[in-house]
């Protein structure tokens, strides 16, 4: 018997990563916001678990597509969903690449950090 191989539709995997990044960072803002329901936050949930659901099910290209958004834009919402694939199949490739990455970021915000410190000081 042969095995079938199928093939993801690589602009509806590449869809499910932005909206995975897309619902995490509406949870995560929303939690903040008295407008946001428990209707709303459920609803969020949800369409988050399907979106990575279908990142999960697409496998090596889910993967492929929530990392080039992650490499691309670096928001908190991309690094968690790269996170989440990457230690929930257990790959230490994907897992260096994230650490690679956070270590390359890590000056620049330490630097940001430095220089607005010294401009306040500049002010008083």
């Amino acid at each position: 018997m042969e095995d079938i191989v199928v093939r993801g539709i690589k602009p509806l995997v590449q869809q499910h990563s932005r909206d995975a990044a897309f619902y995490w960072q509406q949870i995560n803002i929303g939690r903040f916001s008295p407008l946001v329901t428990s209707q709303k936050r459920h609803h969020f949930r949800r369409q988050l678990n399907a979106h990575i659901d279908g990142l999960r099910a697409a496998g090596q290209e889910g993967w492929d597509a929530a990392f080039k958004n992650y490499s691309r834009w670096k928001t908190e919402s991309e690094a968690f969903i790269c996170w989440l694939l990457a230690l929930e199949q257990d790959e230490p490739s994907h897992i260096r690449m994230l650490h690679n990455i956070a270590q390359s970021n890590r000056p620049n915000v330490v630097n940001e950090q430095g220089k607005s410190t010294n401009s306040t000081e500049e002010h008083l």
